[in-house]
């Protein structure tokens, strides 16, 4: 009976080495907020990742091995193709969009970053962020600017405001105080 012997130590340890370096790649994936998307150059969903308390447009199941035009609104597809487009060229692109997620318009914002493997472009990653409360701030802060600015404009007080000995800005009865109104 003949044998050979192979020493396959090095095989264990770098098996070993591969295993812990995944399982650091999944416990950082895992612990982000966001959905991350990967996509081959083709513009198919490859895997996901999305956080417990996740808004996600339609399951899984119904995007992964798909191309994103089958599965995301028309506007939605026209920002991805810029996406593409973009990461081609090896250059990320950020943007924003809205859906209708359960009777609900949500707010994502977006970044795209290419997937370059031995200098060719192999497909992308996207990052995207659910930003509907910042939306809704944004919102309310415009409206309560607005408001405040139509009561300085209609106040009958004169008002001016000042900043380092300068006014910068008046009402119209400001200026009416003062001999500059119509």
């Amino acid at each position: 009976v003949a044998a050979i012997y192979t020493d396959v130590t090095e095989r264990v340890k770098a098996g070993e080495k591969l295993k812990e370096s995944e399982e650091k790649y999944r416990s950082m994936i895992t612990s982000m907020e966001d959905l991350v998307f990967s996509f081959d150059r083709e513009g198919r969903f490859l895997s996901y990742h999305t956080p417990a308390e996740s808004k996600l447009f339609v399951p899984p199941e119904m995007f992964i091995g798909k191309r994103y035009s089958e599965v995301m609104p028309p506007d939605v597809v026209k920002k991805l193709d810029q996406g593409f487009k973009r990461n081609a060229k090896r250059q990320s692109f950020d943007f924003e969009y809205s859906l209708e997620v359960g009777g609900q318009d949500c707010w994502f914002s977006a970044k795209m970053t290419p997937i370059v493997i031995d200098d060719e472009f192999k497909g992308a990653v996207a990052v995207v962020r659910d930003i509907t409360e910042m939306k809704a701030a944004e919102s309310a802060l415009k409206t309560s600017q607005e408001q405040l600015n139509e009561l300085f404009q209609a106040s009958t007080n004169g008002i001016g405001v000042e900043k380092d000995g300068n006014l910068f800005m008046v009402n119209p009865s400001f200026l009416e105080m003062f001999g500059y109104g119509n």
